[in-house]
């Protein structure tokens, strides 16, 4: 039983009474997981923790006329149905119920969000009842978990190997490319750990390993010592500058990522316009240094703004060596690749590519703009554990009230534009919270987030950037909550205040960036 054709004979699931579990991020890769799952084994027991309007939903039509022909093959459950929340506890006397035929096959399809919600404790119970059950009805279970916090749940899985045969994660690297990590794995004897795989997704959606690059692969430590020549993207090159001689031109990322193999040595220039391609960049140039080691230098330009402090952080751990801002101009900028040409450099990356996504820190959290206080303490405790690993600055700062200032408004001259930046109310202070700034810049964004200068809007105002300082300063937040008016409330509970998701004002608001450019003499 697989989800991956061609792995090898001792990654598939041939054991047959045995607990396994993959994890992805976003349903889509899921769901062509899934279906793989089911097309390789006709004797399935398929149970969804997922209603089966909300698992079909945004998917082609074809896409959903074979989920529903495999599901019609197999013995098919959706526990979730006329259920808001589900329960590990609730799940399992639901499992009770269901007859499994002795020695058959499995397949749970579950969200990580009622996992992770769970107490330590219910989790382990749920995980040993699936895994009593499989020994006991020598059953081969295999349980597809999806969610945007699937880092947070590996890291979980990784720490009970006990309850499982096999424990991986299907990662998305390019639109039809991707990463088949396995983080454990016990077959015939024999454990494998950290073990990764080139996915591809063939025309029919199922995935596949990419047996030719399965054959290219050299773990092979190169000398750092790089030669005269510069591989750059053209879209790096400005429109009106010519190329050096040294410079090899690829039409754009991708073509120079594809033509890699037949690179000897040198420096590899990529460029970047937005900030969605932060994470695709950051994934193939983490596998290249797992590939290649050192035996290049990577530089990004930055073409126009783009990249936040955060972004360049997490880019830096994926094995970036020079990042260059879009302010910089062209000269400058062969100046800059011809210094670090005459140097040797190396980093340390993360062990695995589940690693390095987990220091991508904003990806998932989608508020932005006032929650209520106890969200607003939530986050600022889930960056003081996030800064243990990433060392990612953050800042908490305190806005004083003037006496006889009403907090609404206060928060009528706020707009947070930026996602991950908080703002929550107390009866003396408004409280903001930077989710990725550096300290010099917290100025700089506290003027770019209120109409007024803070220092005519507010008494006083105190930065806190340690985790120690902003540890001590929470239980104030929420001993010192109030109540907003009526109309800050329900926008309140729409998830966002004054920097509100709705697309009109997306639109309205967006974020601009201002653009250097010198004067020409």
């Amino acid at each position: 039983m697989f989800g991956i054709h061609n792995l090898s004979p001792k990654h598939q699931a041939t054991n047959p009474a045995g607990l396994y579990m993959t994890t992805a991020r976003n349903s889509d890769i899921s769901i062509n997981y899934l279906k793989t799952l089911l097309k390789s084994n006709d004797t399935n027991t398929f149970i969804s923790f997922e209603d089966l309007p909300t698992l079909l939903k945004n998917l082609t039509q074809q896409t959903k006329n074979e989920l529903k022909h495999l599901f019609q093959k197999q013995k098919t459950f959706f526990i979730s149905k006329n259920k808001s929340h589900l329960h590990l506890d609730k799940l399992s006397d639901d499992l009770d119920k269901i007859q499994f035929k002795h020695g058959s096959s499995v397949v749970i399809y579950i969200p990580d969000q009622p996992i992770l919600l769970s107490k330590n404790k219910l989790r382990v119970n749920f995980f040993k009842y699936l895994n009593k059950l499989a020994r006991v009805k020598q059953l081969h279970i295999s349980i597809v978990g999806f969610g945007q916090e699937n880092h947070t749940l590996n890291h979980w899985l990784m720490e009970h190997p006990e309850l499982f045969l096999g424990i991986s994660t299907l990662h998305k690297v390019e639109r039809t490319k991707y990463v088949y990590q396995i983080h454990y794995w016990f077959s015939d004897g024999e454990i494998t750990a950290n073990y990764e795989y080139d996915v591809i997704q063939m025309k029919n959606q199922d995935f596949s390993v990419d047996l030719e690059s399965m054959k290219s692969l050299n773990d092979e430590v190169i000398s750092t010592h790089d030669g005269h020549f510069i591989h750059i993207s053209e879209i790096a090159i400005d429109s009106n500058q010519h190329s050096e001689q040294t410079m090899i031109k690829y039409a754009d990322n991708q073509a120079l990522f594809n033509e890699i193999d037949k690179i000897n040595t040198g420096i590899m220039v990529l460029s970047i316009n937005q900030q969605s391609e932060v994470h695709n960049i950051a994934v193939q140039v983490y596998r290249l240094r797992h590939q290649f080691g050192f035996k290049f230098k990577v530089v990004i330009r930055e073409m126009q703004q783009c990249l936040r402090y955060s972004d360049e952080s997490f880019l830096s751990h994926a094995g970036i060596n020079l990042i260059v801002p879009s302010s910089v101009r062209y000269p400058r900028f062969l100046s800059m690749v011809e210094t670090l040409q005459k140097q040797e450099v190396n980093c340390i990356i993360p062990d695995s590519i589940d690693e390095l996504l987990s220091l991508e820190t904003n990806v998932g959290f989608g508020q932005k703009g006032y929650v209520n206080n106890q969200p607003f303490v939530s986050r600022c405790h889930q960056l003081i554990q996030q800064y243990e690993q990433t060392k990612l600055q953050f800042a908490l700062i305190k806005l004083t009230l003037l006496p006889g200032i009403d907090v609404n408004s206060c928060l009528s001259m706020c707009h947070i534009k930026r996602d991950g930046d908080l703002i929550t109310a107390c009866s003396d202070a408004l409280y903001v919270l930077l989710s990725s700034v550096r300290e010099n810049d917290v100025q700089i964004a506290l003027n770019h987030i209120f109409k007024l200068p803070i220092m005519d809007m507010f008494q006083s105002n105190t930065i806190y950037t340690t985790p120690g300082r902003i540890k001590a300063q929470l239980p104030e937040i929420v001993t010192q909550a109030v109540s907003i008016n009526e109309n800050a409330a329900s926008l309140a509970s729409t998830g966002s205040h004054y920097a509100s998701n709705r697309e009109e004002e997306n639109q309205t608001h967006e974020l601009a960036y201002a653009t250097h450019k010198p004067l020409e003499f």
